[in-house]
């Protein structure tokens, strides 16, 4: 992990979500699917907005891990995406982490 990868961790928000139920799927597919991404040719990313940025690790059940990293204007997996319909509701994301850990 390089050093910005370290202050992104320490700077961000990592959302916990636990085993989620169909219905909360289809909430967050539904709420990620009312942006549009377009990939760009970047090689490197920084944050921009750090407090404004979220990390989901997805757990398959094989084991794999894959990390999405969200950010106001940006859409960072195994390749940089700019958010054209820009800026990510952040507090909506927020607000269904704490619905789904009310459930616990």
């Amino acid at each position: 992990m390089t050093t910005v990868e370290s202050e992104r961790e320490i700077e961000g928000v990592e959302v916990e979500i636990p085993k989620i139920n169909q219905e909360q799927r289809n909430k967050l597919a539904d709420f990620l699917n009312q942006y549009q991404v377009r990939l760009t040719m970047k090689e490197g990313w920084t944050s921009d907005y750090p407090s404004e940025q979220f990390t989901f690790r997805v757990v398959y059940k094989n084991g794999d891990t894959q990390i999405f990293t969200f950010e106001r204007e940006v859409f960072v997996s195994t390749r940089i995406y700019q958010i054209v319909n820009a800026p990510l509701d952040y507090n909506w994301i927020q607000k269904f982490e704490r619905e789904l850990h009310s459930n616990d």
